[in-house]
């Protein structure tokens, strides 16, 4: 059954972080209208973690970002022209202890990147997607 369901998509892998800077606050970007954390596709035989910091230091203008612990993989669907997406992306907590300024990358249509504190995590949560809320759970960060 499942090699009939996944017939039915196009599958892409991508990765994403969950950055934490040195004064415990969280790294957001703003998308599409929705508050969001960085990711993306992989490349050709480029490893998930691999990704995921390339993706975030993309997306954010930061570099020295630090690879830490595997939180979860999440997957969604979406349309691309006729086809439908199966994208699975795997989610890694990172830490940062740089000051470079944040610069979204608007290619990608990413209008701010930003830092916040864990206190003001609640507010983005009407504003984002259930993959990022599942991302925020798994981390225990809301």
């Amino acid at each position: 059954m499942i090699d009939e369901f996944s017939c039915m998509f196009r599958f892409i892998e991508a990765a994403g972080g969950l950055v934490q800077n040195t004064n415990g606050d969280y790294l957001f970007i703003y998308r599409y209208n929705k508050w969001d954390l960085p990711k993306g596709k992989l490349e050709l035989n480029e490893e998930n973690g691999i990704a995921a910091l390339r993706e975030v230091s993309e997306e954010t203008g930061i570099s020295g970002i630090k690879l830490l612990d595997h939180i979860t993989d999440t997957f969604h669907t979406y349309k691309l022209g006729n086809a439908t997406i199966l994208k699975k992306t795997s989610w890694y907590s990172m830490s940062y202890n740089g000051n470079e300024p944040l610069i979204p990358q608007e290619s990608e249509n990413i209008s701010i990147a930003k830092w916040f504190s864990k206190d003001q995590i609640q507010e983005l949560m009407d504003n984002t997607y259930d993959t990022i809320r599942e991302v925020l759970s798994k981390a225990k960060i809301s």
